[in-house]
């Protein structure tokens, strides 16, 4: 399943939600900060998904250093 979810956060969490309970494994493209965003949103256990980060804050936010980010 291929799919873009700009700003539309509830959208993608409930499709993360499905394929985590399906066990599929899954790959999230995504800016730092929309992932960042995502991530503060709807906080979940990610066992089958990997997180593919695409680039910095793109000015929307201060540049983290990426064990920090990974905490988060």
């Amino acid at each position: 399943m291929n799919n873009y979810y700009l700003h539309n956060y509830e959208e993608l969490s409930n499709t993360i939600q499905e394929l985590e309970r399906k066990k599929q494994p899954t790959i999230l493209f995504g800016v730092t900060y929309a992932l960042l965003d995502f991530a503060k949103k709807y906080p979940q256990k990610l066992d089958n998904t990997i997180i593919i980060e695409t680039g910095g804050m793109k000015g929307k936010r201060k540049e983290l250093i990426k064990e920090e980010i990974h905490d988060i």
